[in-house]
């Protein structure tokens, strides 16, 4: 994890980095709050620039919401 952020750091347009940290991320973190929350950065910072990662990322944060919404219940 701390390369990936070492390496974002030092190149933040490289897309195919910061989903590999967000996959990363979703996969050893606990917390959907901040699993969403790395997603929607993604969304944020890269918006459509290449669709397979927005399209993924963007099914990722639904369900993650839905995932938070029931988890209240």
């Amino acid at each position: 994890m701390e390369y990936y952020k070492l390496s974002h750091k030092e190149d933040p347009s490289n897309i195919i980095n910061y989903y590999q940290f967000c996959a990363l991320a979703d996969l050893y973190n606990k917390d959907p709050k901040i699993r969403l929350k790395l997603y929607e950065d993604f969304i944020k910072m890269f918006g459509t620039k290449q669709r397979y990662f927005s399209e993924f990322a963007a099914k990722r944060i639904s369900e993650l919401k839905e995932e938070i919404h029931f988890a209240k219940e």
